[in-house]
């Protein structure tokens, strides 16, 4: 089968690789549809030779394992977010709190720009029939269930505002999401593109992140919660600045190497940081259910 491959930095090419053949727990896909993820920019600016990038994709089921979970023919979207499969949390679908995911992980072979993968079967979920396959990208690849596994923990009220900082894809999410619970997404970047987009998506007003005095603005919001979606230290430093005392920043990401002043930046104030990593398998009926409400 073909797989598109990084072979160096920038650069691109097709190659001819084995078909990868599936284990007792897994299932071998046949993709469809698979998405551009900002990590999958970084690997290919890197260029690391004869890699396979691409994690967020759907297909259909080629060959299934003993587990019983799967039939072929199954429409599928995958978490790869694949744990040991024996701790309590993966046992209870919550793979991405596993404490070994890094030593004894699951993972996609070869990856996403490709023919066919293989996939632990439990992690394979399943997409309804009217549901395309870009659809299912967004929804249970870094877009909806990302957004939502942190954002349902924010106990959002209705009329709050919300900025939401950084209006990629996980961002639009985001402000979709803050709008079907009534609230009032204020959109953030320093892309005009993005911020029509975010409008589009029901975000309730837009700012340029580079514009004078949103500091002040925001801050007689008195805003309770605040939504990072982007790697950018500054613009976590600037969100903490104008949270409220007692405010929450929930960051959908990372932030490598952050490096703050906690007492000035957290501590006076009582202010909380909340992480979130991708979403739990056990999660995805309420996902889905996202998808057939009154989102754009």
């Amino acid at each position: 089968m073909r797989s598109i491959i990084t072979t160096g930095p920038n650069q691109l090419g097709v190659a001819d690789v084995p078909e990868p053949v599936p284990g007792a727990d897994e299932a071998l896909v046949e993709l469809k549809a698979c998405g551009v993820c900002g990590s999958d920019l970084n690997a290919y600016r890197v260029g690391k030779a004869g890699q396979c990038i691409g994690h967020e994709f759907a297909g259909v089921v080629a060959k299934c394992g003993h587990s019983g979970r799967l039939r072929e023919g199954d429409r599928v979207v995958l978490n790869v977010v694949g744990g040991c499969g024996r701790c309590e949390y993966c046992l209870a679908g919550q793979e991405n709190y596993c404490p070994e995911i890094w030593t004894h992980g699951r993972h996609v072979k070869p990856g996403g720009y490709t023919e066919k993968v293989t996939y632990v079967e439990r992690n394979c979920l399943i997409i309804p029939p009217e549901m395309s396959f870009e659809t299912a990208i967004v929804t249970g690849g870094c877009g909806i269930g990302v957004a939502w596994h942190g954002i349902k923990r924010l106990n959002i009220q209705p009329g709050e505002w919300i900025p939401v900082f950084g209006v990629g894809p996980i961002g639009l999410s985001a402000v979709m999401l803050l709008r079907h619970l009534k609230a009032q997404p204020l959109a953030l970047d320093q892309s005009e593109y993005r911020l029509n987009l975010a409008t589009q998506c029901g975000a309730a007003d837009k700012m340029s992140a580079t514009q004078e005095g949103i500091e002040e603005k925001i801050k007689r919001l008195k805003v309770r919660a605040f939504i990072l979606c982007t790697g950018n230290h500054q613009a976590a430093e600037r969100a903490l600045r104008m949270l409220r005392l007692g405010g929450t920043l929930l960051i959908l990401g990372g932030l490598a190497d952050w490096k703050f002043n906690s007492w000035e930046m957290i501590g006076v104030g009582d202010k909380t940081l909340m992480g979130s990593w991708h979403y739990h398998c056990n999660e995805w009926d309420k996902i889905l259910e996202l998808t057939k409400v009154d989102c754009p």
